[in-house]
């Protein structure tokens, strides 16, 4: 990809996804070995970054189709910058409550610089293209999330354990920088300058309404119901029935790292090669047949959840893109991702209080029910049937 306004994108949403991840393995350490807070403080302070795409997460996608994208990115990410330092500010004032407003402020402006990021794409690319581009962004994420923990470790095991949050300010300002020269692209007013919740409710009614966004929301609710209860539980799983090591345990979730990288990489060309309902169908597919496999062979469990439901996202990402009108890009991405952001922290209670109940293998089961939940929303669905991408909507 040459240095044009794509590269300059997908360079902004690096730059995003480096600062967020690293403020995001940062957080607890530093709770923990900077402020010597307590298990449920620590819980709090990350829930508070969490949080950020469940409180702006719909307020966010108004502004994102009210404002030129490329400067919504600039903007964000500008304050996301802000956030950071004011971060690094209250580790070395000792000030815990500061830390965690100041995260949330920062996860704030990744909420709308990725909003934004996303309804960008159709504007600067042509559609043969929009899976080389979601793709490029999704391995920035990706290779963020798989290098921040050790870095962050690392760093904060030095002489100034607010380096991290520092390194991650940092990638913040590079993002503003590069979304910079992107450009100033109108987008489509909203109609009649609704007020705001009027516009987020438009933005929610249209996923509902439009078969394919409908079965991507209830998929992804699923998914992520059942991925964030493997979270909860894999690790009581794997020591109480495998027996495995913590060196084994930290290998299968190297594994996943690994496939969604790997997904990344190979996505453009197996979008290109493949009927798209074989990868709308394969992600939840996988990470299905990954349960069921999981108690024999882990890591290659691990690496099928994330290679499968990479693939999965980059191609969602651009069925969003084509069949959104212009002027709601913002608000369905959102939407979605409210949605997404609210299930998350059922799937991790309700998984634990099986699994304290019952055992981590009827935990397990549960999870397995929620991916199979998730394939069966795309098979009933049109999705199930597409060829290739649709045609973008009208406004």
């Amino acid at each position: 990809m040459t240095k044009t306004p794509l590269f300059a994108l997908t360079m902004a949403a690096a730059g995003a996804h480096a600062a967020d991840q690293l403020a995001l393995a940062a957080l607890p350490l530093l709770a923990v070995i900077v402020f010597q807070a307590p298990p449920d403080m620590v819980g709090v302070l990350v829930a508070l970054h969490a949080a950020a795409w469940l409180v702006l997460a719909l307020p966010g996608g108004v502004l994102v189709d009210r404002l030129p994208r490329g400067r919504a990115i600039l903007w964000s990410q500008a304050a996301s910058a802000l956030g950071l330092s004011a971060a690094v500010y209250a580790v070395a004032t000792g000030s815990l409550a500061g830390l965690g407003l100041a995260t949330f402020v920062a996860a704030g402006g990744t909420v709308i610089g990725l909003l934004a990021t996303g309804a960008l794409v159709p504007d600067l690319a042509p559609k043969p293209r929009w899976s080389e581009v979601n793709a490029r962004i999704e391995l920035a994420r990706a290779v963020a999330a798989v290098i921040a923990p050790s870095l962050a470790a690392y760093v904060i095991a030095g002489p100034w354990p607010a380096a991290s949050l520092a390194l991650a300010a940092c990638g913040a300002l590079a993002a503003a920088l590069w979304a910079g020269r992107l450009p100033t692209t109108e987008t489509p007013p909203l109609v009649g300058r609704e007020a705001p919740w009027r516009a987020a409710a438009a933005g929610l009614r249209f996923v509902m309404a439009e078969p394919n966004l409908r079965a991507i929301a209830l998929c992804a609710l699923f998914w992520n119901f059942a991925f964030l209860g493997l979270v909860a539980v894999f690790v009581p799983y794997a020591t109480e029935v495998l027996a495995m090591a913590p060196a084994a345990i930290g290998v299968a979730l190297g594994a996943h790292g690994a496939g969604l990288i790997l997904g990344a990489l190979l996505a453009p060309r197996v979008l290109s090669r493949l009927k798209l309902r074989w990868v709308m169908l394969g992600g939840p597919a996988l990470s299905a047949l990954a349960i069921l496999v999981l108690p024999w062979a882990p890591v290659p469990a691990y690496f099928l959840i994330g290679f499968g439901p990479m693939l999965w996202s980059i191609g969602r990402t651009g069925v969003c893109q084509a069949v959104s009108p212009a002027a709601l890009l913002g608000r369905v991405a959102a939407s979605i991702q409210f949605a997404v952001y609210g299930v998350r922290p059922l799937g991790a209670l309700a998984c634990g209080a099986i699994a304290g109940s019952f055992g981590p293998s009827a935990a397990l089961a549960a999870i397995g029910l929620g991916f199979a939940l998730s394939f069966l929303a795309i098979l009933v669905s049109p999705l199930a049937r597409l060829a290739s991408m649709p045609e973008r909507a009208l406004a």
